[in-house]
């Protein structure tokens, strides 16, 4: 880590909230139909830390407040928080393509509060993303220039600017992983319990190419469904985002829910339980997403086991088994703590049938072992797809 004489003042301790949220509202309309605005700005509040020389690797939050945008009635507004590291904010890192240089990030993050607490390893990423440093050419104190842009339906506008001062680390910036979307509701899971430990996600394509800034693009399941509701989310205990239908149905064209103040979706509903294959594609974002349900022709193996082996076992001496989801029997769940990074396969204990893979933590069968790396997982896996899923436990 960079050392300097400067003092550190480390961030834990100082981002504290110096004041509330001011809100603003317009006085009430007599009309029934209320004038919509579209204003210029608004106050992004300069936090009393701003001064400060901000140690960003031992920050978890950085926080903020704004008012709200006058629009002359009660918005929904979701905010983003854009940086730079030269006072522009004429092409992000998002927009700009091969050879261009972008002079603002977007922190991958939206809020829907003026009070706004952004994850500080996220803030390092749109740092990073900015800054392109090598790990050992990272600034030892970096001034930067944020400003927060608020939405709504389809109208932005941004907020002043606040400048700051940061102490940076070096960030490896990788390609997003695919954005999983999970299923909820008693049509796709069996009931409406949107918890991780019921976890059923989505399926990845074969030679698929997801979005490397994003994550969105083509998804598949095949599995059983009830004859009743379901929608999919892309945060397990979380109703937003979420995918459903602008009509109940079998299909139909897809709903996109933001944030959970937004409209509710309809559902999703097979007219017949049964197996069914269901594919979804978020090219272009959710907003866009299509998708079909159609019926599965065929009737998927079933297994009474599967294992979990690799080097972590010696291949096999103290496998970890899985278990089988009580609604579709072909969903299987584990969890397994890594102490080490190496290989490791899904089997059958005759090893009559087998799945790896060569890729992590998410990944389709093929006949490489799968790379893992150390540490602790809830294991998903899917023996029709063959789909494995390894999710990070806190």
């Amino acid at each position: 880590m960079w050392k300097n004489n400067m003092k550190k003042i480390f961030v834990s301790a100082l981002l504290l909230i110096s004041s509330m949220c001011i809100f603003t509202a317009c006085d009430d309309d007599r009309d029934s139909n209320p004038t919509i605005q579209e204003p210029e700005t608004f106050v992004l509040n300069t936090p009393a830390y701003a001064a400060s020389e901000i140690d960003l690797a031992s920050s978890k939050k950085i926080n903020f407040t704004c008012s709200q945008p006058e629009f002359g009635y009660t918005a929904a507004v979701t905010y983003q928080l854009q940086l730079s590291l030269s006072n522009s904010f004429t092409l992000s890192v998002d927009e700009a393509e091969e050879e261009e240089v972008p002079d603002y990030a977007v922190v991958d993050e939206t809020y829907t509060s003026c009070i706004i607490a952004c994850d500080a390893s996220l803030f390092s990423k749109a740092v990073m993303q900015l800054g392109q440093w090598e790990e050992d050419d990272v600034p030892a104190l970096q001034p930067i220039t944020v400003r927060l842009v608020a939405n709504v339906d389809k109208y932005s506008v941004a907020s002043n600017t606040v400048d700051m001062n940061v102490i940076p680390y070096y960030v490896e910036l990788k390609d997003a992983l695919p954005q999983l979307w999970f299923f909820v509701g008693n049509g796709g899971v069996g009931n409406w319990d949107n918890s991780t430990d019921i976890l059923i996600p989505m399926s990845l394509v074969k030679d698929f190419a997801y979005d490397k800034k994003t994550g969105e693009g083509e998804f598949t399941y095949t599995g059983y469904f009830d004859a009743d509701q379901f929608k999919v989310v892309s945060t397990p205990g979380a109703w937003a985002p979420m995918l459903g239908l602008e009509a109940e149905g079998e299909n139909g064209t897809v709903k996109y829910r933001p944030i959970e103040k937004a409209d509710d979706p309809a559902s999703w509903k097979p007219t017949a339980a049964g197996y069914y294959t269901f594919t979804l594609n978020t090219t272009g974002g959710p907003a866009n997403a299509k998708a079909e349900l159609k019926a599965y022709e065929g009737t998927p193996k079933e297994f009474t086991t599967w294992e979990f082996v690799g080097d972590f076992d010696g291949w096999g001496n103290d496998p970890v088994v899985l278990t089988k989801n009580t609604f579709n029997p072909h969903i299987w769940y584990g969890e397994v703590t890594l102490e080490t990074d190496g290989d490791a396969k899904f089997r059958q204990s005759d090893w009559s049938d087998e799945c790896g893979g060569d890729t992590f933590p998410y990944g389709l069968k093929t006949s490489s072992n799968i790379p893992v790396k150390a540490g602790t997982y809830k294991i998903v896996f899917n023996d029709i797809d063959r789909c494995y899923y390894f999710f990070t436990k806190e």
